[in-house]
C-alpha cells in the first residue's frame, strides 16, 4: 500500500522524545519523522509501515543509481542507532527499529518501531507535541529539525531556557565537537535559527544567560509569525467540524483569512448540529453571512458592564479560545497555564488601558480575542496596548559580505497596538486591585473575570 506524503500529516511525540538525546543524520531523521506521521491516534501496537523504494529515495534524497546498497545502507545503521530518555528515576537507551524488510521485486521496504517505544508515540493523552510533517521535512540539517522540535515544544508559552551543555546532548553531539560555546553558537545555533526563521511558521530570539562570563544557558523567545499563527488557528478550528486542511487551503486561494474566520464564527455560534459543515462554510462565505454571536457595540449601549457579561458569554462558547487551553494544558500542565496566564499586568494611564505579558503568543492571544472586552470594560478607555518586557537576542538575515548571522541585544518591549500619549505627567492606576470606591476601577476588574473563565476546569 502506497503511503503518500500529505501536508495534513502531523507527527505526535511525547514531550520526553522530544527532549531525548540521539545523534542521527537528517536522512535517518526524516524516516523516523515518516514513520512517526504514519502512526495513528487510536493504534493500540506499532504496526508494519510500508513504502515505495522511490517515496523512500526521495525523503532520504538518495540519488545514487546504487540505490539499493544506499537503503540498506541507511536502514541498517538506523537500527543501530539508539536514543536516550531521561525518567524520574533511570535512564532508557532503546532502538528507533525494531524490524525492517526490502521487497525489492515489489519495490517497497517495511519499518516497524521498536515497543519499547509505545509510551512516547502510542494513545498519547497528555504532555505531547503534534508539529506539520512537511514543516519538519523542510529544513536541510538536522540541527535545524532537532532545534524546531524543542523550541516549537513551548510555542504555547513564548520561551524556553535551554543549558548550553543540554543543547548539545539534545542534538546528539559528540564532548570533543565544538568545545567553545563561540564554536557551538556560530556552527549551529545560529546556522539552525537562521534555517527555522527563513522556511518556518515561528521566529525565534535568543538571549544568553551567563555564571560571571561564561555562557550556561539560552533562553529562547518563540512567537507564531502572524499570518502562519491565525491560519493554523483557523485549521484547528475547522479541523473541529472535519474540515481539512486542504479544503481549508482551497478556501484561502479565493478568500482572505479575515472572510474565512468570520464564515468560520457564524459556524461555531450555530446552536444546531450541522450535517454538511463544509457546504455551510462554502455557502456563509459566498453569501458574506454576518455571526448573529458577535456582539456590536453601539452608543445606544450605555450599560458597558452587561456587554462585557455578553462578551464573555460568547467567548466562552469559542471553540478555538478551549482549544488553545486543552492544547496547552495537555503539553505542559494546569501549573504552568495558570502562572502563564497570570503573569499579565495592567494598568490604565489616561485613555490607555495597557496590559503587560512575560510572552508574544500571550500578546497575540490577548490582541485577538480580548481588546474588544477590554474597551468595553470603562468608557473611558479608548485604546488597549499589549506588549511584552524581556530583552532577547534577534536574529538578523545578515547583509554582511560572509553572509553570516549576527545577533545583538535589543528590547523587545514592542506593543501590538500603538497610540500617542497626551502631554503632561500621565495618571497611573493599578487594576490588579479593586478600588471599590472608584466605579470606573471596579469595571476594569472585570479582568479578573476573563482570567477566572480562562482558568482551566472541567472540560479539559
Amino acid at each position: 500500500m502506497k503511503k503518500t506524503l500529505k501536508s495534513s500529516d502531523l507527527v505526535v511525540q511525547h514531550n520526553d522524545l522530544i527532549q531525548a538525546n540521539y545523534p542521527l543524520t537528517l536522512q535517518e531523521k526524516r524516516i523516523v519523522l515518516w514513520l512517526s506521521s504514519q502512526v495513528k491516534k487510536d493504534d493500540e501496537e506499532f504496526k508494519d509501515h510500508e513504502m515505495k523504494i522511490s517515496d523512500f529515495c526521495e525523503l532520504a534524497g538518495i540519488k545514487s543509481k546504487n540505490m539499493y546498497k544506499e537503503i540498506e545502507k541507511i536502514s541498517t545503521e538506523l537500527m543501530q542507532k539508539v536514543l536516550q530518555i531521561r525518567k524520574e528515576n533511570s535512564l532508557m537507551v532503546v532502538s528507533w527499529l525494531s524490524y525492517a524488510e526490502y521487497f525489492y521485486r515489489e519495490g517497497k521496504i517495511v519499518l516497524r518501531f521498536d515497543p519499547a517505544l509505545k509510551p512516547y508515540l502510542l494513545n498519547l493523552k497528555e504532555k505531547f507535541t503534534q508539529i506539520n510533517l512537511s514543516q519538519l521535512l523542510s529544513f536541510k540539517s538536522f540541527y535545524s529539525v532537532r532545534m524546531y522540535e524543542l523550541l516549537y515544544q513551548y510555542i504555547s508559552i513564548g520561551e524556553r531556557n535551554i543549558k548550553v551543555d543540554e543543547i548539545k546532548s539534545n542534538l546528539g553531539i559528540e564532548k570533543e565537537k565544538y568545545k567553545s560555546y563561540a564554536d557551538l553558537k556560530k556552527y549551529v545555533v545560529l546556522t539552525a535559527l537562521k534555517e527555522i526563521n527563513e522556511k518556518s511558521d515561528i521566529q525565534v530570539g535568543f538571549e544568553e544567560v551567563k555564571n560571571g562570563r561564561k555562557v550556561t544557558a539560552l533562553n529562547f523567545q518563540i512567537t507564531h509569525k502572524v499570518k502562519d499563527f491565525e491560519e493554523n488557528s483557523i485549521i484547528s478550528r475547522a479541523a473541529v467540524f472535519n474540515i481539512t486542511n486542504e479544503e481549508i487551503q482551497t478556501f484561502l486561494n479565493d478568500v482572505s483569512l479575515e472572510n474565512l474566520d468570520r464564515a468560520l464564527r457564524v459556524l461555531e455560534s450555530c446552536t444546531k448540529k450541522i450535517k454538511n459543515p463544509w457546504l455551510f462554510l462554502k455557502k456563509a462565505l459566498a453569501e458574506n453571512w454576518q455571526p448573529s454571536s458577535v456582539i456590536e457595540r453601539s452608543s445606544n449601549i450605555t450599560d458597558s458592564e452587561l456587554t462585557v457579561e455578553r462578551e464573555i458569554e460568547t467567548l466562552s462558547e469559542s471553540v478555538e479560545c478551549k482549544n488553545i487551553r486543552k492544547n496547552f494544558i495537555r503539553q505542559h500542565g494546569e501549573k504552568e497555564y495558570t502562572a502563564w496566564l497570570d503573569s499579565a499586568e495592567m494598568e490604565l494611564e489616561n485613555t490607555v488601558l495597557k496590559v503587560r505579558v512575560r510572552s508574544a503568543f500571550l500578546a497575540h492571544y490577548i490582541q485577538v480575542h480580548y481588546t474588544h472586552v477590554l474597551k468595553s470594560a470603562a468608557k473611558d478607555v479608548e485604546h488597549v496596548e499589549v506588549s511584552v518586557k524581556t530583552n532577547l537576542e534577534i536574529l538578523d538575515d545578515g547583509k554582511e559580505k560572509n553572509q553570516s548571522v549576527s545577533t545583538k541585544p535589543v528590547s523587545i518591549e514592542k506593543s501590538v497596538a500603538s497610540t500617542k500619549r497626551k502631554t503632561g505627567s500621565p495618571k497611573k492606576k493599578t487594576i490588579n486591585k479593586p478600588d471599590n470606591e472608584d466605579p470606573k476601577l471596579k469595571q476594569l476588574t472585570l479582568w479578573d473575570r476573563v482570567r477566572t473563565f480562562l482558568k482551566p476546569n472541567s472540560d479539559v
